[in-house]
């Protein structure tokens, strides 16, 4: 109804676990409170152990202490029952925002590191942020580097 495809629904901590290691969905809509020996906390854990997939609590329990175990988790939300539509649909799209963010930001480190790890060609390249994304220049392609109060600009030779 909202555009998005369900891959499944399972009933117990364990089929929650399952079923997300095997579709690798982009977001996870978990209840707490679930059937079997591992609930919704528990499942969120172990999901979060093994993947990077976001999840988000639906419960209709808003205790100071199923709130405490829930946040040690990491949620990407946590919704109390009962909700309306645009509650799940504007909680789904924050948390696929955030979570796409923090991917990129996750990419980023991780070519700094490799830079930083091969300094044979480190010693010509520099990355500057531009645009919420690093862009990779050889510095003898800088033609001069312009200070503006709270900015830089740097003309490149291509530019």
């Amino acid at each position: 109804k909202l555009g998005y495809h369900v891959v499944g629904a399972a009933s117990s901590g364990e089929q929650a676990v399952a079923l997300a290691l095997e579709s690798e969905p982009d977001i996870i809509l978990m209840d707490i409170m679930l059937k079997g020996e591992m609930n919704g906390i528990e499942a969120a854990t172990q999901i979060r152990s093994e993947t990077n997939i976001p999840v988000i609590f639906l419960t209709a329990y808003a205790d100071e202490s199923t709130l405490n175990k829930a946040k040690v988790t990491q949620p990407y939300g946590y919704i109390i029952k009962p909700f309306k539509e645009i509650d799940i649909h504007t909680s789904i799209e924050m948390a696929l925002y955030k979570h796409k963010k923090e991917l990129e930001v996750l990419k980023e480190r991780d070519l700094l590191y490799s830079l930083a790890e091969n300094k044979e060609n480190a010693s010509d390249i520099m990355f500057v942020k531009s645009n919420s994304r690093l862009v990779k220049l050889r510095l003898g392609d800088i033609y001069f580097i312009e200070a503006l109060k709270d900015y830089v600009v740097i003309n490149t030779l291509n530019t």
